[in-house]
């Protein structure tokens, strides 16, 4: 029961000192005055030879420890070193009165000698250098001293007082003697203690302290009384003044934020940068085929999608429309339950398996899990499409039958998943967008590099990015800026040579705005123009076959078929073929390029095989390149693709 009274006290001091402990205390310069009582505990061990009235000699030994009862009093003057140590500097009257005592009788003939006692007056100028240690302990008001007492002597003397009686005579008399101490020794004695410092308003404090007093030096070098010591226990009250510290809202801080562009990049398709400093607009005929990935990505122990899909639960049957989508593979594919809503009820003979699956880790053995992922993307299909039930088929299992890796944390991540399959590939066939009159810009992969320097931290950013009045496309962000990639799709800007504007914004703590803005001049090609001038004149068709399983360059049945069908059909003999392989930034930036190579000539290989009269030209990018956002799932499997480009010159 005793232990556990214990460990309560001992807790509750522990949380009492916690509520003290958020900020460090600091002690401001301060003087004022000091003073207390002393406990003086006088240590003899010598022999005393008194020479009364009488000039009898005898010896009086004194070697019983004795209490005395003192004062002390003086100026403080305190100037803080750090938020840990403040130099403390004393100076003042020190009193080390005492009594000792010897009760042993002493008979010389006839005379009985007894209640010896010697009385020290003793006092000292006190001059104390100190430190003190402050912060320590959560009870940041709390601190330690640690000093060296140098005493001057002031008054030294003693008065010696014995009873004398005699033998057989009824009759006894007190003699006394004061005697000044000769041959004084300069007190020196080690100071270490403890004190608190009080707040009574913002300029006075009420510190009380106690310490303890260890003596180097002896009270005299007069043989009789020298092993006299006197250690002493002090304990005190100082009332200070000080000039407190501005707080830090009263503190003027120069504040700034200086804002711009490092640089302004942009990357071609074999992955080198370069400085910007034109775009092309061609206009052209041209073809783009945008993959579907046949997944739905989710959070760890979760069965609802994750929040980039584009998922309304109170969408009604006939408010999707595949035609209005944005030409962008990412903003396709985070609406893929829509497409495949839309395509399975255009399909009425088609049908649909999904199988739900979990990362094998964090949700290993979790089959309830993967079969919830799959009943709630059929039950999203059957309310919002009105698919029949029974067209749609759900299974669970474990891991994917064609994981990513378990080594690193974005390869679980996409292992979190539904897994969409049909008998009819036109469910999940890629969407194209084809047009007579497409604006196509050169370069199409551009990067901002910026650059916020504050006084206080940067909370949050935007650039945007304008043609004329339009608002093309706006990032945000929060906390320090990051250089942002913008893929320029076809028919994103507005044909005509309107330079592109961009203003990059950002806000800090202190709630300073401040907004840098560059250009850059757009030249736009037009048909009329390239008529014109003479200019060639070409057809351009891109192809992404993605969907390469993870560390593979296997080209896959839906792949083969769309080169069958769509890519092998746009090359002419006079064609010329660019063929891009890129990864996601999974792995070493060498095995990805080495990668990316693999899949490029696979590509190639069986485009040359069909139309060997063409011009074939293949770069392994790999993620040197990210063309699409990899802190995506669905980014970082867009990535692992290969683009091919057909260049036809235009009779």
């Amino acid at each position: 029961m005793t232990k556990i009274s214990i460990i309560s006290v001992l807790l509750c001091f522990f949380f009492i000192f916690r509520t003290y402990s958020s900020e460090n205390f600091e002690m401001p310069v301060s003087f004022g005055i000091y003073g207390g009582p002393n406990f003086n505990m006088h240590n003899p061990n010598f022999t005393f030879s008194p020479r009364l009235n009488d000039f009898r000699i005898r010896s009086v030994e004194f070697n019983e420890n004795a209490l005395g009862l003192g004062f002390n009093a003086g100026g403080i003057l305190n100037a803080p070193i750090s938020d840990y140590f403040v130099f403390s500097g004393r100076i003042g009257y020190n009193s080390l009165n005492g009594t000792l005592k010897s009760q042993k009788e002493i008979r010389i003939g006839d005379t009985i000698f007894n209640s010896d006692n010697l009385i020290g007056n003793i006092s000292y100028l006190e001059i104390m250098p100190s430190i003190q240690f402050h912060n320590l302990l959560p009870l940041k008001r709390l601190y330690f001293l640690a000093g060296l007492e140098l005493g001057v002597p002031l008054s030294e003397e003693y008065e010696y007082a014995e009873i004398e009686s005699y033998v057989n005579q009824n009759l006894e008399r007190t003699l006394k003697e004061t005697q000044p101490i000769e041959e004084k020794n300069l007190r020196l004695a080690l100071a270490l203690g403890i004190g608190y410092v009080f707040n009574l308003s913002s300029s006075f404090m009420l510190i009380p302290e106690i310490s303890y007093r260890l003596p180097f030096s002896k009270v005299s070098g007069e043989n009789k009384f020298d092993s006299w010591e006197i250690p002493q226990i002090r304990a005190g009250i100082s009332l200070m003044f000080g000039f407190p510290p501005k707080k830090k809202d009263d503190i003027i801080e120069e504040s700034y934020l200086n804002v711009g562009f490092r640089e302004v990049n942009y990357y071609n398709k074999e992955g080198s940068k370069n400085k910007l400093e034109k775009i092309t607009i061609e206009e052209t005929q041209y073809k783009e085929l945008f993959p579907i990935v046949p997944y739905v990505f989710y959070r760890q122990n979760d069965a609802r999608p994750l929040p980039e899909y584009q998922i309304n639960a109170d969408r009604k049957t006939g408010d999707f429309n595949i035609e209005a989508l944005e030409a962008d593979a990412h903003t396709i594919n985070k609406s893929i339950l829509d497409v495949i809503g839309v395509r399975m009820r255009e399909i009425p003979r088609a049908n649909l398996t999904i199988t739900g699956t979990n990362d094998d880790m964090g949700e290993a053995r979790n089959m309830e899990l993967s079969q919830r992922r799959a009943e709630n993307a059929k039950e999203y299909l059957v309310n919002n499409y009105g698919i029949e039930a029974n067209r749609i088929t759900t299974k669970a299992v474990g891991l994917p039958q064609k994981a990513s890796t378990k080594k690193d944390p974005e390869g679980v991540a996409e292992n979190r998943r539904v897994e969409f399959a049909s008998n009819d590939d036109r469910i999940l066939y890629p969407i194209t967008i084809a047009g007579e009159r497409e604006a196509i810009p050169t370069p199409d992969n551009i990067e901002f590099v910026t650059f916020a320097e504050s006084s206080h931290p940067v909370n949050r950013w935007t650039i945007e990015i304008y043609q004329s009045d339009r608002l093309l496309k706006k990032f945000e962000g929060q906390g320090e800026p990051e250089p942002v990639r913008w893929y320029i799709a076809p028919n994103a800007l507005t044909p005509g040579a309107i330079p592109l504007e961009y203003t990059f914004t950002a806000h800090n703590e202190k709630g300073m705005k401040k907004s840098a803005s560059g250009s850059v001049p757009v030249e736009f090609l037009s048909f009329t123009r390239k008529k014109a001038e003479n200019l060639p004149d070409q057809t351009i068709s891109k192809f992404s076959l993605i969907l390469f399983d993870f560390d593979s360059d296997v080209i896959n049945n839906m792949d083969r078929r769309i080169i069958e069908n769509e890519i092998i059909p746009e090359i002419k003999p006079n064609s010329t073929v660019k063929i891009y392989g890129y990864t996601d930034r999974i792995g070493t930036e060498s095995y990805n390029k080495q990668l990316a190579l693999r899949r490029a000539n696979q590509v190639r290989d069986a485009l040359r095989a069909k139309v060997p009269q063409a011009k074939y030209e293949v770069y392994g990018v790999g993620e040197e390149r990210l063309i699409f956002d990899n802190n995506s799932p669905i980014g970082r499997h867009l990535s692992r693709t290969v683009q091919v480009y057909v260049y036809s010159p235009k009779n």
